[in-house]
């Protein structure tokens, strides 16, 4: 896969928002910051990450893409030249690989599922247990210096909505292809107003500055609200900590600040 390089690439927001369900890990990363990067087959939604790839390739685009993209090796590439020499299905052969190399790199790569909004009400219920759970708010620039590939930078970017899947040249044009792979999403999910960001799958650990707020959902067990306050400022981050409440005349959540630390 072709690595994107570590100059800043967007204009991020000032915020993004990260939903969480309470259990089981919600504390635990506030309290270390390990966040966990989720192979995109783990998703609920069985529509993730699909493509339409109708291309026509040539022989020379099997061999460019995997001698200089995949870096396979001489063995591999001896195969590979016997198949396109002496294969006479060689191109429907060959695109048969593409679903191997599209489940391995969707087993090598993970994804943090971000928001634009702490407000939304519908992701209040689907990924914070129905509002017992909390929401974090992160720095995005610390988010993204700090994620690696095999080099400084990572890729952190706006999801596009779209009503048919992405069409690419998978064994052509890399160059947009992890875009519309891993950044298209239905245009029914646009309500989510969703970023993402690509790592190596995992847990990956970050700086206390990237933490910046945590919201208490309207329905959070109080009884345990001063012990995670107290857990989270022993940690040695300093976030602005708010309770989200139902509005009282219409279908919106309201906030008030509960603790500062600045």
């Amino acid at each position: 896969m072709e690595e994107k390089n570590s100059i800043e690439p967007i204009n991020f927001p000032p915020i993004l928002y990260k939903y969480m369900p309470e259990w089981p890990y919600a504390l635990n990363t506030l309290t270390t910051r390990y966040f966990y990067f989720s192979p995109i087959t783990d998703f609920n939604d069985p529509f993730e990450g699909k493509f339409f790839d109708d291309a026509r390739y040539s022989k020379d685009d099997f061999r460019n893409y995997f001698r200089n993209t995949c870096h396979a090796s001489e063995e591999y590439m001896k195969s590979l030249e016997n198949i396109l020499q002496n294969d006479e299905n060689w191109e429907s052969d060959l695109k048969n690989r593409l679903i191997q190399e599209k489940e391995s790199i969707e087993k090598e790569f993970g994804i943090l599922c971000l928001s634009e909004t702490p407000k939304d009400i519908l992701m209040w219920s689907h990924y914070a247990n129905s509002h017992k759970g909390i929401v974090i708010g992160i720095n995005p620039k610390i988010l993204w210096k700090n994620m690696t590939f095999s080099k400084p930078g990572g890729l952190l970017e706006p999801v596009q909505y779209k009503k048919n899947y992405p069409k690419v040249n998978f064994f052509k044009e890399q160059k947009d292809v992890m875009d519309k792979w891993f950044f298209t999403k239905y245009e029914e999910w646009s309500y989510e107003k969703e970023w993402r960001a690509i790592h190596k799958s995992g847990l990956i650990q970050f700086p206390k500055e990237l933490i910046t707020s945590v919201y208490f959902g309207a329905k959070f067990n109080l009884k345990k609200q001063d012990f995670w306050i107290k857990q989270i400022i022993d940690s040695g981050i300093s976030p602005q900590i708010f309770q989200a409440t139902l509005n009282k005349s219409s279908y919106q959540i309201d906030f008030s600040e509960i603790f500062n630390n600045p």
